[in-house]
């Protein structure tokens, strides 16, 4: 009696090994280049540092994004949104930056299809330079201005529920 429900045990711990389950954080394995700001049960917050480069071909300006991934995905109308990317510019003399054109997608990472866009209105705020934006800050700053990458053109691809309406 004790042979079969021993030889059971056994068979479930090992299955249980040899299939993990994937857990809210690492579910996905995040693009290199990503560099992680914060996590909780609800998600996480990364800047990709792939995409620093010149704000309107400004020296003292840097634009980056900063992805927000969501635990669990978030439905918006038939889609799930399972991270938003926000431009963040940030003036390198003033320690200020502001954020704008909020893009929600389909998959972690911002990366997928573009479900939605904010109109959001990017207004300069002061932030602590021991705070995590500050130190990320502080990162893109001391690049120059001759290695930074070309800034990306405007989003071209229309959100998915622009495309449902329109």
């Amino acid at each position: 009696m004790f042979k079969p429900l021993l030889v059971c045990a056994v068979f479930f711990t090992l299955y249980g090994c040899a299939n993990p389950v994937m857990t809210k954080s690492t579910a996905t394995t995040p693009p290199k280049g990503m560099f992680k700001l914060l996590e909780d049960d609800k998600g996480s917050s990364w800047a990709d540092l792939r995409s620093v480069s010149r704000y309107k071909g400004n020296d003292h300006l840097r634009r980056i994004y900063i992805i927000n991934n969501y635990i669990p995905p978030r439905p918006v109308s038939q889609w799930q949104v399972s991270s938003s990317r926000t431009v963040n510019v940030i003036n390198c003399d003033t320690f200020e930056r502001a954020s704008f054109d909020k893009a929600f997608m389909t998959l972690p990472f911002g990366e997928g299809d573009i479900v939605a866009t904010s109109d959001e209105i990017g207004r300069w705020s002061s932030f602590p330079k021991e705070s995590l934006i500050g130190i990320v800050a502080e990162s893109v700053c001391r690049i120059t201005p001759a290695s930074l990458k070309p800034e990306p053109g405007p989003e071209s691809r229309k959100p998915l529920l622009e495309a449902k309406t329109g």
